[in-house]
């Protein structure tokens, strides 16, 4: 969550981002129809697609693919009615990269591995959203 700076960081001044207590939930599962699956960004109109782009990098960076359908709940960083604007896009994002690379047999709480996720993460943020800053996804990851 950006605490302060939200729109000065797209010109390169510093902000303060923090984490908060909610938590994007990333787990795999063979059933096509479940809502939380995270589709390709090849369909038309993709749930997750920060998720969906971050998988493919994740798995590319790797050389390996996870089998099965990655789901997303981000339902802990939405409100009854609307967004919380806490950050749920790029969690999404963190929560698909660090299931690929978990799934692979990466510790996910290792340093370098949380960098890794970190990088394949803000990628995936960008492709979708590139005029974005990324200190979310940072918060999401870190």
């Amino acid at each position: 969550m950006l605490i302060a700076g939200e729109y000065v960081v797209l010109d390169g001044s510093p902000a303060i981002v923090s984490a908060v207590q909610r938590r994007a939930l990333a787990s795999w599962t063979d059933d096509v129809t479940d809502p939380k699956v995270a589709f390709g960004l090849d369909e038309p109109n993709p749930r997750f697609p920060e998720a969906a782009a971050a998988r493919l990098l994740a798995e590319a960076q790797l050389n390996t693919k996870i089998p099965g359908f990655l789901t997303i709940d981000v339902s802990a960083l939405r409100g009854a009615t609307k967004k919380l604007g806490v950050g749920s896009s790029a969690a999404a994002a963190a929560a698909a990269a660090a299931a690929v690379f978990a799934s692979a047999g990466h510790d996910i709480a290792d340093d370098t591995t949380r960098q890794q996720i970190l990088d394949v993460a803000l990628r995936a943020h960008m492709a979708v959203a590139p005029r974005g800053s990324g200190v979310d996804v940072a918060g999401a990851v870190l």
